[in-house]
C-alpha cells in the first residue's frame, strides 16, 4: 500500500467515526436541553376539583402564586381562589 492509499484509508476511517459521533453528540445535546428546560415547572402544583354544577377541572398553583384553571391563569391568588371554590361547595384533592 502506498502513502496515498494509507492517507485515503485514514480519511475514510475518520469520516466514519465522525458520522457515528455526530448523531450521538446531537442526541446528548437534545437530552441535556430536555432535562434543563423543565426546571421552572417544579414550582407548579395541581389538584383535581369537582362540584355538582360543572365538569371536573384542574386547579394549579402557578410559580407566581396565582391560580390557573385547566391551564388558564386566573390572575387571582391561589389561596383566595381555592377558598372561594370551597365556599361554593367545590371539593379539590
Amino acid at each position: 500500500m502506498n502513502q496515498f492509499e494509507i492517507n485515503l484509508k485514514k480519511q475514510r476511517s475518520k469520516k466514519q467515526r465522525i458520522a457515528v459521533m455526530k448523531p450521538l453528540t446531537l442526541l446528548a445535546l437534545f437530552c441535556g436541553l430536555l432535562l434543563t428546560s423543565c426546571g421552572d415547572d417544579d414550582n407548579v402544583s395541581c389538584v383535581r376539583c369537582s362540584n355538582d354544577v360543572t365538569l371536573d377541572f384542574t386547579l394549579c398553583r402557578e410559580a407566581n402564586g396565582d391560580a390557573s384553571v385547566n391551564g388558564q391563569d386566573t390572575d387571582t391568588d391561589y389561596d383566595v381562589y381555592l377558598a372561594n371554590l370551597n365556599q361554593e361547595g367545590t371539593s379539590c384533592n
